[in-house]
């Protein structure tokens, strides 16, 4: 019989951490009946410092956790990934981004009614339906390098290789865990849907050992094109490339489920409504996890499920 494979959670923040990821802490103590580790990525690049309010001390005295420094830039460098471009956000740059974009509007029509294939891969790179045009981090005028959720964008992408011996599980912050580790599917990578469109949204990302060949398809996609945004790293069709499995959006998303209490309702989390209990029922027999997405600065009202499942958790 092999060595059981160990499975580390990592997650990343840049600067003050919220009081409101308490719950997902909790959460994730509560659920992890797997003994999983919970790495926390603390970015100290100039300019991102970060640190842990007091109300969140506790977790320094978690067997489970463990907090480390990382300055993203240097990761970038150690993993051959482009640097930012150096270009600052002022009068100018704002006056030459909006220039750009026009152009790349114009590039765009050409490139479609002219059949320009050279020009295709360009265009495939920094255009979505849904999302208009986007900049990869090195270009003059992105202005990336203080963009936090690009940040957490690239680190996502990066970071699993930093344990080529383990199972990695990235999450972001604003995630309720809801289900039982135990009771969960780990058997392929996985990561969750983004609402109906044809790309990913990493909020969670699995990377098991099993297939670890997937980091370094995801690597060699992040230094060819310098864009870490989801749907340009993650299109359905990049997803597919991987190996990434794009699993059902009510195991992580309910308001994007349409069958869900919440369906279209992203603010129901926080606050309390006549049905706030059949949203945790319904969580509880269907997802894997609720992503509250970045309400970083609400106070969850009294009967939200926000509130049911801390008191649930610290019962």
């Amino acid at each position: 019989m092999g060595e059981a494979v160990s499975t580390t959670v990592v997650a990343y923040w840049a600067g003050n951490l919220p009081e409101i990821t308490a719950l997902h802490f909790i959460s994730f103590e509560r659920q992890n009946d797997l003994n999983f580790k919970y790495i926390l990525y603390a970015d100290n690049s100039q300019g991102f410092e970060s640190s842990i309010p007091p109300s969140l001390a506790w977790l320094k005295q978690k067997p489970w956790f463990e907090i480390r420094n990382v300055e993203l830039s240097q990761l970038m460098t150690e993993f051959d990934i482009q640097p930012f471009s150096k270009w600052k956000p002022n009068l100018r740059y704002r006056f030459l981004r909006k220039l750009k974009t026009k152009a790349l509007h114009y590039l765009l029509l050409k490139t479609r009614a002219l059949k320009m294939d050279f020009l295709s891969k360009y265009v495939s790179t920094h255009w979505n339906e849904e999302v208009g045009f986007t900049f990869s981090h090195n270009q003059k005028f992105s202005g990336l390098a203080n963009h936090l959720t690009y940040r957490a964008d690239i680190f996502r992408s990066i970071i699993a290789n930093e344990f080529p011996n383990e199972n990695v599980l990235y999450v972001d912050l604003d995630i309720c865990f809801t289900k039982v580790f135990s009771k969960y599917d780990w058997s392929k990578a996985f990561t969750s849907p983004w609402g109906r469109a044809d790309f990913a949204n990493t909020a969670i990302i699995y990377f098991p050992i099993s297939q670890r060949d997937i980091r370094t398809k995801i690597l060699g996609e992040l230094r060819s094109t310098s864009a870490a945004w989801p749907w340009t790293l993650y299109s359905q069709n990049r997803c597919s490339y991987y190996g990434l499995e794009l699993r059902l959006i009510e195991e992580f998303d309910p308001p994007w489920a349409s069958d869900s209490p919440v369906s279209g309702d992203s603010s129901a989390f926080m606050q309390k409504r006549m049905n706030s209990q059949e949203v945790v029922d319904w969580t509880d027999e269907k997802s894997f996890c609720f992503h509250w997405h970045n309400q970083w600065q609400i106070i969850p009202e009294s009967g939200s499920p926000y509130d049911l499942y801390l008191k649930k958790f610290t019962a």
